[in-house]
């Protein structure tokens, strides 16, 4: 058991330290003593929540596609696997057939003897 913890801990620690800087505030936090450097701080915090925006629009852009090729994979994965479905089924009706017939053709010998 540890060692499947540990197997799983090594595959997420490289990913831990991109996400904690994606998830940190980036945004700026001062405040100002007077009230044009407060504005000053707002204006740069509007700046930076918009550009926050477009990023994150870009993001969610890049995420839809991928979902979408996901998506698609899934369905020819489905189809794939739906012929295969068939063909297996067809491959077991010709095999009960077929035994069938080998158990007639044996009871018919067993018969005439």
């Amino acid at each position: 058991m540890p060692a499947a913890w540990l197997a799983t801990l090594k595959a997420v620690v490289p990913y831990i330290e991109p996400i904690v800087s994606l998830v940190t505030p980036v945004f700026t936090r001062k405040r100002a003593d007077s009230m044009a450097a407060q504005v000053e701080i707002l204006q740069r915090q509007v700046e930076e929540l918009q550009q926050a925006a477009a990023r994150d629009t870009g993001h969610i852009r890049d995420l839809a596609e991928q979902l979408k090729r996901v998506v698609v994979a899934l369905d020819q994965a489905a189809v794939r696997l739906e012929a295969a479905n068939r063909r297996h089924w067809a491959l077991g009706i010709v095999a009960v057939s077929m035994s069938a017939l080998a158990l007639a053709a044996v009871a018919a010998l067993a018969l005439l003897r």
